[in-house]
């Protein structure tokens, strides 16, 4: 099932892509989860930007997420991030 990421998802959200981050480019840094949380927080409460779970079986199996942003010249919002994570 294909849903909308909720304030409720957050605490599985953190554990199902925490070991993307520890296995990408930048696992010299690690996840502090109370800055996660908070930007989680933030970017669900948010209409600038998305993020999207598949789920099988209740648990999370994927999602992707969108950060958008208004540029300096235009009130028109832009992605300017994407992140997919899949297993």
């Amino acid at each position: 099932m294909i849903r909308d990421a909720t304030l409720k998802d957050i605490r599985k959200l953190i554990e199902f892509l925490k070991p993307f981050h520890d296995n990408g480019g930048d696992k010299d840094i690690s996840v502090n989860e109370k800055v996660a949380k908070t930007n989680l927080q933030m970017m669900l409460s948010s209409p600038m930007h998305k993020i999207w779970l598949v789920e099988r079986d209740g648990e999370i199996c994927a999602a992707l997420g969108v950060v958008s942003t208004e540029l300096w010249f235009t009130k028109r919002h832009f992605a300017t991030n994407l992140f997919l994570c899949s297993n």
